[in-house]
């Protein structure tokens, strides 16, 4: 009987202290910054993305109040991870073979090889796996984006079949347009004083623009859209990816020049077009020709 009590001693004793001892080694790994629906944002992705945008700005010589950064970081991650939902939703997956085509891109663009630009992320606190999932998660939310505002604009069968016909059609078809945006949300249920004060906004944006405030520093500062903290850069877009609205916009428009404030539905907006590819010419131009007979039609007016 001493025997059996003295081995549930020794068995508790030794439970005791291994109890003790997990709680004098437990170590609070992470906290919660915020829930989006059932995904959770940690304290640490917080402070890692403003860390890097704070030393970015002080590169540039900015002076950037960081609980101003702090909160522009949050809402940005709370938009990506809203719209990485409803990629999820929307079965819109990159696969890495596209991820990689895009990095040797950016590569390319920048004069270096893909081994220089991981050695330039690596030097900006990014590690080769991080920044390949931040890739993928950009490619993602361009084409959420893409599929979203395609399904807000409603284009009839005779817009359709008047522009698959036309000139302009053929000359855009392989296109891609590096742009950048600046939005006004509408709410869906806004009041006249709400969509008036949006109007009001967007047209004190381009006002400044207009006098020469840099773009990107006015779509950090005013843009709803998720893209504000990259300046409003939205990247290369292919045409079948943007809604017709937007490219009525940019077919008007030429490189580095900023569109007039235009309305579509949720928003006001600004659009930046940086660059064109995959076409040397994607405007008709028949100023100086002679005798050339061009049918008008909901695609094509008088004045195109």
């Amino acid at each position: 009987m001493l025997t059996i009590m003295k081995k549930n001693v020794i068995f508790f004793t030794l439970l005791l202290s291994f109890i003790n001892n997990a709680h004098a080694e437990a170590v609070l790994l992470d906290k919660i910054a915020v829930v989006v629906n059932k995904s959770i944002i940690t304290e640490t992705e917080v402070k890692q993305k403003t860390d890097r945008l704070l030393a970015s700005f002080a590169r540039e010589n900015r002076e950037v109040p960081e609980s101003l950064v702090r909160q522009e970081v949050l809402d940005s991650l709370i938009n990506e991870e809203l719209q990485m939902q409803q990629a999820r939703r929307s079965n819109i997956t990159i696969d890495n073979i596209t991820v990689n085509r895009e990095i040797e891109r950016i590569a390319q663009q920048q004069n270096l090889t893909v081994n220089q630009l991981y050695e330039k992320v690596t030097a900006s606190g990014l590690d080769y796996s991080e920044y390949r999932e931040q890739i993928r998660r950009e490619i993602t939310i361009q084409q959420t984006f893409a599929r979203i505002m395609r399904s807000r604009v409603k284009i009839s069968e005779q817009e359709i079949t008047d522009f698959l016909n036309s000139d302009l059609n053929k000359q855009t078809n392989s296109a891609e347009f590096y742009l950048s945006l600046i939005a006004v949300d509408i709410a869906e249920n806004a009041n006249d004083e709400e969509i008036k004060a949006a109007d009001e906004k967007i047209n004190r944006i381009y006002t400044d623009i207009s006098a020469g405030a840099d773009f990107a520093d006015q779509a950090r500062e005013y843009s709803d859209n998720n893209t504000s903290l990259q300046g409003g850069e939205l990247g290369w877009l292919k045409r079948d990816s943007l809604p017709s609205r937007f490219m009525e916009v940019i077919l008007e428009m030429s490189n580095n020049s900023i569109s007039k404030p235009f309305k579509t539905a949720g928003a006001y907006n600004i659009l930046k077009l940086h660059d064109i590819r995959g076409i040397e010419k994607y405007i008709l131009n028949e100023v100086n020709a002679r005798h050339i007979l061009i049918k008008t039609s909901e695609i094509v007016d008088d004045e195109q």
